[in-house]
């Protein structure tokens, strides 16, 4: 059994699962890590003077080199959350700077795509606007205008009408399996002009 990371006190390291960090788990290369070939634990031991041995030197560097792998992949996070279709931990911010106010149910899938489309989005009240707006999303729509200013939006072709979970792209919380097209229906919802009502049919 691989021995436990202590810290000064004699207290076991643990990670973000509560578990305890073991020497062994510190020399497993991440599978997200961008230079899986050259963890900072080996790169901190090529820096030293002179080749030290030792469990307190070993589990020293072992530790420093545990935290800065961590920040390392919470750089990359990073990257990924500058960019509205990836973002994860900072997606509430995209939704606070575009004015977006997802539905309860959305998932983390529908929020990337409402933001994608409010960027997109260059304003207009027409018909066309929307059916050209959702087009642009992967939608094939009509839209009807009735009477006491209603519109009926009908969807007649669309690539997510049933979405289901995916390692990657979906999160905890979201249904296996799912249907409608809300990313959709609140784009046209938010972007409508301001007196009309409006509902959504599928053919």
């Amino acid at each position: 059994m691989a021995d436990l990371i202590l810290d000064e006190g004699g207290n076991a390291i643990l990670d973000e699962a509560g578990a305890g960090i073991t020497s062994e788990a510190l020399d497993a290369p991440d599978a997200g890590d961008t230079l899986p070939a050259m963890l900072h634990r080996e790169a901190i031991e090529q820096l030293m003077p002179v080749k030290l041995a030792g469990t307190v030197h070993e589990r020293d560097v072992a530790l420093e080199g545990y935290h800065l792998d961590t920040v390392a992949a919470s750089a990359d996070d990073m990257v990924a959350n500058a960019f509205a279709d990836t973002a994860a931990a900072l997606l509430v911010d995209w939704e606070r700077v575009l004015g977006l106010r997802p539905a309860p149910a959305a998932t983390l899938v529908d929020r990337r795509a409402a933001n994608v489309a409010k960027i997109r989005a260059r304003g207009g009240l027409s018909r066309r606007y929307f059916i050209e707006l959702a087009a642009g999303m992967g939608f094939t729509i009509e839209i009807y205008e009735e009477p006491d200013w209603t519109w009926r939006v009908h969807v007649l072709s669309s690539p997510d009408f049933l979405n289901y979970f995916r390692a990657g792209e979906s999160c905890a919380g979201d249904y296996l399996l799912d249907f409608g097209t809300p990313a959709l229906e609140e784009m046209i919802v938010d972007l409508k002009p301001a007196h009309t009502f409006v509902y959504f049919s599928y053919a």
